[in-house]
């Protein structure tokens, strides 16, 4: 694993966790049963069952690592220098600009190899809707990588 480019894809994909992560905080009410005087609604901060920050690295090192990892080592090692020397590495991995995303096709190309407890794990904590979001979800987090070239 080229060190250099993880570290940047492992920030890149722990900057997406925290935001959909604090995007999910909220507040639920629910009604108590009992006394008439007893207070009717009870307002509770779901947000503040923050998780550990160890254990979100650990998480976030493992879901990074595995989904790096399963991909082509092209994109692995993707630079500057390779992309000014080789056009079909821009053509694949490298959006026109910053506002428009990565061909869905290779998206979906790159999401297939990806172990399925990265994809089950993102759903479980709520940071993807469901399995076939996984394209949705790195997106930005690749074009974000790809546009640090």
């Amino acid at each position: 694993m080229t060190s250099d480019n993880y570290a940047v894809f492992r920030e890149c994909f722990s900057n997406a966790i925290v935001a959909r992560s604090e995007g999910k905080s909220r507040t639920s009410k629910r009604k108590s049963k009992g006394k008439r005087n007893a207070r009717k609604d009870v307002t509770e901060d779901i947000s503040t069952e923050r998780a550990n920050p160890e254990e979100l690295a650990e998480f976030v090192d493992f879901l990074a690592s595995e989904t790096f990892t399963s991909f082509p080592e092209a994109l692995q090692n993707l630079n500057y220098s390779a992309t000014q020397h080789d056009p079909t590495l821009t053509t694949l991995y490298v959006p026109p600009d910053a506002d428009t995303p990565l061909d869905r096709t290779t998206l979906e190309t790159l999401c297939t190899p990806i172990p399925l407890s990265v994809t089950d794990s993102l759903a479980v904590y709520g940071i993807i809707p469901d399995a076939a979001d996984l394209p949705d979800f790195l997106s930005p987090i690749l074009s974000e990588r790809v546009r640090d070239l």
